[in-house]
């Protein structure tokens, strides 16, 4: 299994980088030879519409990677609006409330985006199938906490964050950035998670 997983975190590795830039190249590529030459190969003129289209799928690809490389930095650094609510704060709205109750207020804080922090608790890494239909479930992290006073925090991560996931230690504090994928009485559901900050004790501390 872990070969497996090893070739999947490669292939995404491959995805994330060599796909684009082998894309927006043939796309060019494609383009030069179209302009230049379109008219003087009987091949390139017998299929240029053919052609016309592969440059435009493959820089279509190229530059939704770009965007996407862009926009999960920019969600990284803060571009998101996080709510500023504590963990505890968001399963508050169970107090007092029967489960179908609490489920209605809780759906308006699906899709937000929170920042988290607190000491390791266990991390389990799923296999390359589950991994492979759900993208983004590739680990769970989840943290330590006080059973009556604090909910606990499910956090899911993708493949791309295995390798750093893995070295972890029980008791390692971090800060997770992840989206809200459901609140309810005593647990908090996190999707896209990334690690914003890691701190490991030292023998000292």
């Amino acid at each position: 299994m872990s070969l497996l997983r090893h070739i999947g975190l490669y292939l995404s590795a491959i995805y994330d980088g060599w796909v684009a830039l082998v894309s927006g190249v043939a796309g060019v590529v494609l383009l030069v030879l179209l302009v230049f030459w379109g008219d003087d190969y009987l091949f390139l003129r017998d299929n240029k519409k053919t052609f016309v289209w592969t440059a435009f799928i493959c820089l279509m690809v190229a530059g939704f990677s770009a965007w996407r490389k862009e926009r999960q930095k920019w969600e990284r650094l803060g571009g998101l609006a996080t709510l500023s609510m504590r963990p505890k704060d968001l399963v508050s709205v169970f107090n007092q409330r029967t489960t179908t109750q609490g489920e209605q207020l809780a759906k308006s804080y699906r899709g937000k985006w929170i920042k988290i922090s607190g000491a390791i608790s266990d991390v389990s890494v799923e296999s390359t199938l589950d991994s492979v239909i759900a993208p983004h479930r590739a680990a769970m992290v989840n943290f330590k906490r006080d059973i009556y006073t604090e909910p606990q925090i499910l956090m899911w991560f993708s493949r791309k964050w295995v390798g750093s996931l893995s070295v972890l230690r029980k008791d390692d504090n971090v800060t997770v950035l992840g989206q809200i994928q459901r609140v309810e009485r005593n647990s908090i559901w996190l999707i896209k998670c990334e690690l914003v900050k890691v701190h490991i004790p030292t023998e000292k501390e």
